[in-house]
């Protein structure tokens, strides 16, 4: 009787197991960053796809630039283009976020050396319930 326990005890074990596996995090794919020149800015695009629980960027690092912001391009209604610093990123679940040119991207602002075609970067993305993930992003022109 008391294996009958003990066996039942890790079949429910291993079925709450199952339920209780945690949301897929969120995956980055596409990234790439433009070339610029030491002292100058440049921009890193990619795409976010969010598993199945809301979460939100909060920030960036690299270091290949003295400082890494959230932005957003904007075209307002008489043509003139805008980029707006953003503090966080909303992802809801599910969603697939492109940043791209005209739209989010992510600014490398002073760069601490060259970014020329077929070099690398490291960026840490900050996501408020995925935590920090880190990426290769390879320096492309568009």
């Amino acid at each position: 009787m008391k294996r009958l326990y003990v066996c039942a005890a890790i079949a429910l074990g291993l079925i709450l197991a199952g339920c209780a596996r945690p949301a897929p995090m969120v995956l980055v794919s596409g990234a790439w960053a433009r070339p610029g020149e030491q002292g100058m800015n440049s921009a890193i695009y990619l795409q976010l796809e969010n598993g199945s629980r809301r979460d939100a960027l909060l920030g960036a690092a690299s270091d290949a630039a003295a400082d890494v912001q959230l932005h957003r391009s904007e075209i307002d209604s008489d043509g003139n283009a805008s980029m707006q610093a953003q503090d966080r990123i909303e992802l809801a679940p599910q969603e697939t976020l492109a940043f791209e040119p005209g739209g989010y991207h992510i600014m490398l602002m002073g760069l601490v050396r060259p970014l020329v075609p077929g070099d690398s970067i490291e960026l840490i993305l900050r996501f408020e319930k995925a935590g920090e993930i880190h990426v290769l992003v390879p320096v492309q022109t568009d």
